[in-house]
């Protein structure tokens, strides 16, 4: 009789992005339920990364004393690399016991090519990090005649990142999305997760011409909702509470107030605002109001949880929780060519949504949302 196995060896984890690799064997051939073990402990590696999302150091999740008897401790280091500019690991300067596979730019490597790190795969094209240049050309060279289609990152790679050997458009604070070098109808069907029909359809207002810097205006349920008129913005509705709680008014009237002054497209919070756009609607007066975390949970059951990988533009919440609470939801606005997350986010009471990005909107709202606790389309 043939025996055969199959088991998973590691799996991704995920917050806002790939934060490192579980180590932990699961058999998925034998009967029942897969086998897991409870302990994870020292299984677990995470990445640190530099500003272009280069791999710097991985460690472990345990500790370790810095000598024996010690009550003072020190990271468990699994690998360390220091790159040259373009990404070749610089010798005697990298370790590697864990046999970690991610590092420049947060890429894979390929060792099959070269038997070192050395050759990555990115999405599109793969990439010798010893020459600084793609092995395949650039999908749209035709547009750029003038550059050399095998060049890396514009050949400045120490500020530029390309995540996908591609380039992503990037929204502005209204919903509206502007080219970037290269842009056209497939990296705009990709961006937005739609075909490359209603892409091109979109982006027919250019002529079939799309250049840096020109803006795609998008009139979805989303930046109908940012631009409606009457709204307070987030900064004007920040202004007077600050300014009426140093008059002496209680929150109670502070809200109360704010409320007669907007619109009354504005009487919802972030919890509506996010499930209402993800589901089409154009926020006002009739959308279902979401008053309470227990309501946002029960409303969640509606969706299925997923990995950032999976998110959707426009149709992916984000959901934040503090002290095992949620405080706050969002919507999947796209990722740029340097790997920023934008969300689509109503922030204080009765003031109009935004987009912005998610490393802005955690940085200023941390006390108040605390951490991202999901994504769910």
């Amino acid at each position: 009789q043939t025996l055969y196995s199959l088991e998973t060896i590691e799996r991704p984890i995920y917050g806002s992005k790939r934060l490192g690799i579980l180590r932990q064997p699961v058999d998925l051939f034998s009967s029942g339920d897969p086998i897991i073990s409870n302990s994870t402990i020292g299984m677990r590696q995470y990445e640190l990364t530099d500003h272009l999302g280069n791999v710097m150091a991985t460690i472990l999740d345990r500790r370790q004393p810095y000598s024996s008897g010690d009550d003072t401790y020190k990271p468990y280091i699994i690998s360390t690399t220091d790159y040259y500019p373009f990404g070749y690991p610089i010798p005697n300067r990298s370790t590697n016991t864990g046999g970690y596979r991610y590092f420049f730019n947060g890429q894979e490597v390929d060792n099959e090519v070269f038997g070192e790190v050395a050759n990555f795969g990115y999405e599109f094209r793969q990439y010798d990090s010893r020459l600084g240049r793609w092995w395949g050309v650039d999908l749209e060279w035709k547009k750029s005649p003038d550059i050399s289609p095998f060049i890396f990152c514009a050949n400045i790679p120490i500020i530029m990142v390309d995540l996908e050997g591609r380039e992503a458009w990037k929204p502005d604070k209204k919903g509206h999305l502007i080219a970037q070098e290269n842009d056209n109808f497939k990296t705009l069907s990709t961006f937005m997760n739609i075909s490359t029909r209603k892409a091109k359809k979109l982006l027919s207002v250019f002529n079939g011409d799309v250049s840096f810097g020109d803006k795609l205006e998008l009139f979805n349920n989303l930046s109908a909702s940012i631009a409606h008129e009457g709204g307070l913005s987030e900064e004007q509705v920040t202004d007077m509470m600050d300014n009426m709680f140093m008059s002496g008014m209680d929150e109670p009237e502070v809200l109360d107030a704010i409320k007669k002054l907007a619109s009354p497209n504005d009487y919802y919070n972030c919890w509506s605002a996010a499930v209402a756009g993800v589901n089409g609607q154009t926020l006002g007066p009739e959308i279902y109001t979401i008053a309470t975390p227990e309501r946002f949970k029960k409303s969640l059951s509606n969706f299925v949880q997923v990995s950032p990988d999976k998110a959707k533009f426009g149709k992916t919440i984000i959901a934040f929780m503090k002290d095992g609470e949620y405080t706050h939801a969002a919507v999947y606005y796209g990722t740029d060519n340097e790997g920023n997350v934008y969300v689509y986010t109503e922030n204080g009471p009765y003031s109009k949504p935004v987009i912005m990005t998610l490393e802005a909107l955690q940085q200023q709202y941390e006390n108040i949302y605390g951490t991202v606790s999901g994504y769910y389309n």
